[in-house]
């Protein structure tokens, strides 16, 4: 057996091995807790603070203008229609002002303002969503209205060019209104046979 000299030796490296043990322990790197990860829409924020409101006053310009219209032929169902644009916008000139950069706004606020008769402020509208969009990836209804407000104007090149990206844009179907316009504007300018050319797109086959 050993004596008590081997015994109290015995002792002391246990001692110590626990003491290391639990330095070891508390060394030992702490439990991760990741961060939690920020709202969605946190970064959006950041960039575009006023989108969330400015997306809300969009909602409400949509539904201003697509409030049911019966009894149109009625006069004074005219002055009820300007009067739901006239709502549309303010409160697409507010979501513009939150939003500036917002292509939807853009475009609504130029159609609106076009319905109003408030072409220059129309145009200023359109070709700023075009701006950010790039003519190539801009909807066919904004390349298109910007081509029918230049050629009103007189603008016959400039209309060509935008009315060009909206024949581009959409279906055969989606955009007869916009071709319409693009051969008008091609007659006005004396390419006859183009315009004519252009026509024959939407014409029926019926018709000689």
């Amino acid at each position: 057996m050993p004596g008590a000299a081997g015994i109290l030796s015995v002792v002391r490296r246990a001692g110590l091995l626990l003491l290391l043990v639990a330095s070891l322990a508390d060394a030992r790197p702490r439990r991760y807790r990741p961060t939690p990860s920020p709202a969605p829409d946190l970064w959006e924020r950041a960039i575009d603070p006023g989108g969330q409101v400015a997306h809300v006053l969009l909602e409400k310009a949509r539904e201003a203008i697509n409030r049911p219209e019966r009894g149109m032929e009625a006069e004074w169902a005219v002055d009820q229609r300007a009067g739901f644009y006239r709502d549309a916008y303010n409160i697409l000139r507010e979501a513009r002002r939150l939003s500036p950069a917002n292509p939807e706004v853009l475009a609504l606020y130029g159609q609106v303002a076009d319905e109003l008769g408030k072409t220059r402020e129309a145009i200023d509208a359109l070709e700023a969503a075009v701006k950010i969009e790039g003519p190539d990836k801009a909807s066919a209804d904004v390349t298109g209205r910007l081509g029918a407000l230049e050629l009103r104007l007189g603008n016959t090149d400039a209309a060509i060019r935008w009315l060009r990206y909206a024949q581009a844009g959409t279906s055969l179907m989606g955009n007869v209104e916009w071709i319409v316009y693009l051969a008008t504007a091609l007659a006005q300018r004396g390419e006859m046979i183009a315009a004519t050319e252009t026509l024959d797109r939407v014409m029926p086959a019926s018709i000689p």
